[in-house]
């Protein structure tokens, strides 16, 4: 009341409106919320944590870009499923390793897939390509035709074929 704080260590904190209507509340240190009427903007600062917790749900909607830059790790926990969709290009990127995990992976594409890489490794007990599929020849694979005096003839593959890899047409 009489003008000197109590305690000289909870002071330092504002609230400022300045007269084009911007507002400002800070605590002295890096924390602070500001509305800026010119601008159009609201900013939040932390020296640490910014958190917004809700009993229901939290809406974000943009006009424009929607950006998230993290310094560490981005983590993304959903309790139900999780959907993205894009009307333009997805890329995903990843300078380092990246392994994508589910109990069941379908791929679909209209048009081309693409596996790139120095090598492909693929593994699974049986690997089907295509539509149906008889088994696939192996480098061990014989083949049975009706000799014509030394000359190429039609021949029969007779095996052994693979057990885990199936070729459709």
């Amino acid at each position: 009341n009489d003008g000197k704080p109590a305690d000289e260590s909870a002071g330092g904190s504002t609230f400022k409106m300045e007269k084009d209507g911007s507002m400002e509340m800070a605590d002295g240190n890096k924390e602070k919320i500001r509305v800026d009427k010119t601008k159009k903007t609201i900013d939040l600062a932390a020296e640490k944590d910014i958190s917004a917790k809700t009993d229901a749900n939290v809406n974000l909607d943009a006009k424009e870009k929607v950006s998230i830059k993290s310094g560490a790790d981005l983590i993304a926990d959903a309790g139900g499923s999780a959907t993205f969709n894009s009307a333009k290009a997805f890329n995903i990127k990843a300078e380092a390793a990246f392994e994508l995990k589910a109990k069941d992976i379908k791929i679909t594409s209209d048009s081309m897939v693409t596996v790139k890489g120095t090598q492909v490794m693929i593994n699974a007990p049986q690997i089907m390509v295509g539509m149906g599929g008889t088994p696939a020849m192996t480098i061990l694979t014989q083949f049975l035709g009706v000799g014509n005096l030394g000359m190429p003839v039609l021949s029969q593959a007779i095996g052994p074929f693979s057990s885990s890899v199936f070729i459709g047409s």
